[in-house]
């Protein structure tokens, strides 16, 4: 009677592949429905360190008379960098194992490497909001010269027009706090001005969309405040305002933030996503094993490494507000 099946090392390597794929296939849109509102993602970058020019915002129409030559205003641009780096994850295991069929937990270590790939872009937006860094070296900096969230800009201004900037202390991490300080967000929102003065956003709409991101910690009282039923009163009147609203809200709980008692507000409307993901080499998979490499041979280790190139960058963060507490 023959002796089991023994997989060759690229044999074995080729399924890990095709495990990490599929896994990372089957949640990619979870992944996108939580962050496309708040990111754009996937840029393009052809080289390690991409410049961008911001300008300012274009001038307003103005009232021409009869005869008048056409007002002209001129307008600055500011610039930016974001560097890619290299991000990998190994899959290793040894020849002995392989050939000993002990290997079958890699399936599963290729389903949860698929997940810690996704997790990239969330876990980057993350230590931009917070300053907590691990994926990137330094925090990056808004066109206007200082980070995703602030009071003042690189001028020492008030950011966005407004005292405090973008980011609204908050009363507390209660129900009844966190309903009050939704409606400071919003106040927020409407006053923001542009470089010419105007708001960035002219008419306030019932029904505009709006991604959360708040600690898992704190998942009791958001749900209180925001998905709560509604009561009648002795009025008649439903006591949950937010609701009452018809904002579209879609809450996402993260651990990430957990302890902080901090949470992100952003815009769905904006075209404009206050921070950016760029791409300057996909996800890519290299194979080392008895077959095809002499390190391979002479450790007897064999591996799977998937590797991608990649940065984050803030565009003018206006349709975000971080709420602290």
């Amino acid at each position: 009677m023959s002796g089991p099946v023994v997989l060759s090392g690229n044999t074995l390597a080729a399924g890990i592949i095709s495990r990490f794929e599929s896994t990372y296939r089957q949640s990619y849109q979870g992944e996108l429905e939580d962050l496309g509102n708040c990111m754009e993602l996937a840029v393009p970058a052809a080289t390690r360190t991409v410049t961008y020019a911001m300008h300012d915002t274009p001038a307003y129409p103005s009232r021409q008379e009869l005869g008048d030559p056409v007002k002209r205003e001129g307008f600055q641009s500011k610039t930016m960098s974001v560097t890619n780096y290299e991000y990998s994850a190994m899959i290793p295991w040894y020849r002995r194992d392989r050939t000993d069929n002990q290997v079958g937990d890699l399936m599963g270590h290729a389903a949860q490497a698929a997940m810690h790939y996704l997790s990239l872009d969330s876990r980057a937006l993350i230590e931009i909001a917070t300053g907590t860094l691990d994926l990137l070296p330094a925090a990056p900096t808004a066109p206007d010269g200082v980070g995703l969230y602030s009071t003042t800009d690189g001028d020492s201004a008030n950011r966005f027009g407004v005292s405090n900037g973008n980011i609204e202390g908050g009363a507390g991490t209660s129900a009844a706090n966190i309903t009050t300080d939704w409606h400071s967000v919003l106040a927020r929102f409407d006053a923001f001005q542009n470089p010419k003065g105007q708001p960035f956003f002219p008419v306030s709409r019932r029904g505009t969309t709006y991604t959360i991101y708040a600690p898992s910690d704190l998942r009791a009282a958001f749900i209180g405040s925001f998905n709560a039923e509604l009561i009648q009163g002795t009025a008649a009147a439903p006591s949950n305002t937010i609701i009452a609203s018809g904002e579209n809200i879609r809450l996402v709980f993260t651990p990430r933030l957990s302890g902080t008692n901090d949470w992100l507000v952003f815009r769905n409307d904006v075209t404009v996503k206050p921070v950016f993901g760029q791409v300057r080499q996909p996800l890519r998979t290299f194979i080392a094993t008895d077959e095809n490499s002499d390190e391979a041979r002479n450790s007897g280790i064999e591996s799977v490494k998937f590797t991608a190139e990649m940065g984050w960058g803030i565009n003018v963060p206006f349709g975000t507000i971080k709420v602290t507490n």
